[in-house]
């Protein structure tokens, strides 16, 4: 808020210590916090953000086409935005391997408590004939893994870890979730 002076203080003592070519920040707060130097500030965009945050910014990136033209309609130079998406490419492949006797759930996300992973695991006894596969990997691995033994979903709950075949396990689900 307005009267958190603390952050302010520590990226400026951040940029001080490590005297950086680039800052990169994430969203509003990061953006406007950091205080002008001798540096090129990038920001980075997941969505569709009121755009007086970036003010300091040199140039923006932002992770899907239409933020980027979300942004250029807002005022800011096409030069100086840049689409880069989260995720591996797309590409043309055939399908992974999948069970005959089962739907196919699929997750691709981090594993980290904001994606709600567990709530995925959860609903998975209340899901007849569905296997709930989760392509990522990240600090919930462990947890979510324990939380399955605990709801005895061995079997029907796979992890996958980090994978760059996202087409391929696309087409392989028969529903992608988003917890």
């Amino acid at each position: 808020g307005a009267l958190d002076f603390s952050t302010r203080w520590a990226i400026r003592g951040a940029i001080k210590e490590y005297g950086p070519d680039i800052v990169l920040t994430w969203m509003n707060r990061a953006s406007s916090m950091t205080p002008k130097g001798k540096f090129i500030q990038v920001g980075r965009l997941g969505g569709y953000y009121d755009l007086k945050y970036y003010r300091r910014c040199h140039y923006l990136i932002c992770n899907t086409p239409d933020i980027v033209d979300h942004v250029v309609r807002n005022g800011w130079s096409a030069a100086r935005v840049f689409y880069a998406p989260n995720f591996c490419p797309v590409r043309d492949e055939p399908a992974v391997a999948r069970p005959s006797d089962a739907r196919v759930l699929l997750i691709l996300a981090r594993l980290q408590p904001a994606k709600a992973i567990d709530v995925a695991i959860r609903a998975m006894p209340l899901i007849d004939h569905a296997q709930l596969w989760i392509a990522g990997d990240g600090p919930e691995e462990d947890r979510l893994k324990r939380l399955a033994v605990d709801l005895g979903l061995e079997g029907r709950v796979r992890f996958l870890g980090w994978r760059d075949d996202r087409s391929a396990l696309l087409k392989a689900a028969d529903l992608c979730l988003v917890p």
